[in-house]
């Protein structure tokens, strides 16, 4: 994304991230937290679009933890 911005002559503003995507769509008797994550997702693109930023709040709702470290290391395995 960075090359393409770059390419086009464009500011790359940055890249939401969401640690534990691919456990989302697994995730049982979550879904208020799910719904949280993507609605705050959706707010930082708005407020990124709005205001050139997104808050560190909205960053952190997106990025927090759905399942404890060792629970996701060992769904890998």
């Amino acid at each position: 994304m960075k090359e393409f911005c770059f390419h086009a002559e464009r500011e790359f503003m940055g890249a939401l991230l969401r640690p534990h995507s691919p456990m989302m769509k697994f995730l049982q008797g979550a879904e208020e937290k799910l719904e949280e994550i993507t609605t705050a997702a959706y707010n930082a693109g708005m407020q990124l679009i709005q205001e050139n930023k997104i808050h560190q709040e909205l960053l952190d709702t997106v990025s927090q933890p759905l399942v404890p470290m060792e629970n996701y290391v060992r769904s890998r395995e």
